[in-house]
């Protein structure tokens, strides 16, 4: 099951909000109250229901009611998988069929996130397993007219850069490369779906081969 959504990434920061204003005389009378300290901030029940009683002291109950509304309309909505957990999970399925120089991707269709990030294209490691998601390049997620050529052109890219990881081959810094990290969406479009030399190179010493 999904581990993230739009009420979980509210909560953090409104978390961080209170941590950082824990000293302030508005935050002390409500954690007081409540009898809470910062230990008890790590639970998201707690920490709603603090920034509750704030939002009703600072800004009346109509403001309350609108939180309220915004929260319920937030929970189950922009759900995101946790990506360690679906290699952990693709490992567990594939071990009995492990063997050498073969790596294991799973492809997902679910938004996926990994530690800290917001979101994620997709991971891998060089033991073999990785996991990558085709969600973020939809016609739907992006409010595009749909185009499947486009579709497999931005997963083939993904695909090439996880597989990779998986491999050993090192993190690619030619732009052109389909390997190459993007920092938006308009950055992976403009990249080809073909290997630069040294990425190439990094297959072929791997798989011990020549071929293009």
């Amino acid at each position: 099951g999904h581990k993230r959504d739009r009420l979980k990434r509210i909560t953090d920061r409104f978390r961080e909000g209170l941590l950082a204003n824990l000293r302030s005389a508005e935050v002390q009378e409500v954690v007081t109250e409540m009898e809470v300290d910062e230990g008890k901030l790590r639970d998201d029940r707690v920490v709603l229901n603090a920034v509750r009683k704030l939002t009703e002291r600072s800004r009346g109950a109509d403001a309350l009611s609108r939180l309220n509304v915004a929260l319920q309309q937030a929970e189950g909505a922009d759900e995101q998988w946790d990506i360690d957990d679906l290699r952990k999970g693709l490992k567990d399925r594939v071990r009995p069929y492990k063997r050498p120089k073969i790596g294991y991707m799973g492809v997902a269709n679910v938004d996926l996130f990994w530690h800290d990030n917001n979101f994620i294209f997709g991971v891998g490691s060089s033991s073999g397993y990785g996991v990558m998601s085709y969600h973020r390049f939809t016609a739907d997620f992006n409010r595009e007219t749909p185009n499947r050529q486009r579709l497999v052109s931005r997963a083939l890219k993904q695909a090439l850069s996880t597989a990779g990881f998986i491999f050993g081959v090192p993190r690619c810094s030619d732009p052109r490369c389909a390997r190459a990290y993007p920092n938006s969406l308009a950055e992976h479009d403009a990249k080809s779906t073909k290997l630069c030399d040294s990425c190439r190179e990094g297959f072929q010493k791997v798989f011990g081969t020549t071929r293009r």
